[in-house]
């Protein structure tokens, strides 16, 4: 017997609640559109735009967020009783709503002409999709992969993969010996050492 997948047009997940994935699920418990990625940010008559831009650098060239930033940079805050990104309720202050996002090529966001991620200098920014955004980055130069112990997530450094590989090649240790020790998963340890993970390490 097969697996039945999700019904959602275009996926192919494993199905699991009211004929969708996982995914498609909790987008409809969370929005009631399995399309809905994020909603749009109304905007709240209510809302006291002084107090936002109170918390907001104004100089000659971006405007920095001087509030909460979180681990990916953006500057974050309080908005009509949601946490949201500080350029967003920037955007929807000076322009009004923006529009709802939705999964695929057709989702909005709010861009950044700088690239500065702090940046709510509303002349600094653009409505645009996920593609627009690839494009974006592509055209500036910043598609810039980080490899090896440069990427910040990384827990091995280049020295620990020759070690792995020298280890492993004399048969002292097997793949879960070697996990251990280092503190990473079986996987990891194999894609090693069969040089699917860093391939750049001689």
């Amino acid at each position: 017997m097969s697996e039945r997948s999700c019904t959602y047009p275009g996926c192919t997940r494993r199905l699991q609640a009211r004929g969708w994935c996982g995914t498609h699920y909790l987008r409809w418990r969370k929005w009631g559109d399995p399309s809905i990625v994020h909603k749009a940010i109304p905007v709240y008559p209510s809302y006291d735009p002084e107090r936002f831009w109170a918390k907001v650098a104004k100089g000659p060239g971006c405007w920095e967020w001087q509030g909460r930033i979180d681990d990916t940079g953006y500057g974050r805050c309080w908005y009509a009783g949601n946490h949201a990104v500080a350029h967003r309720v920037a955007w929807v202050l000076t322009n009004g709503p923006i529009p709802s996002g939705h999964s695929g090529p057709g989702r909005i966001g709010v861009l950044h002409h700088c690239d500065n991620r702090k940046c709510c200098r509303p002349d600094h920014l653009f409505l645009g999709s996920d593609k627009d955004n690839a494009l974006d980055r592509d055209r500036k130069g910043r598609r810039t992969a980080q490899r090896g112990s440069s990427n910040s997530g990384a827990k091995l450094t280049e020295e620990d993969v020759r070690r792995i590989r020298r280890q492993y090649v004399w048969r002292r240790f097997g793949c879960d010996k070697l996990a251990t020790e280092y503190g990473v998963s079986r996987v990891t340890i194999n894609r090693i050492v069969r040089r699917v993970a860093w391939a750049h390490v001689a």
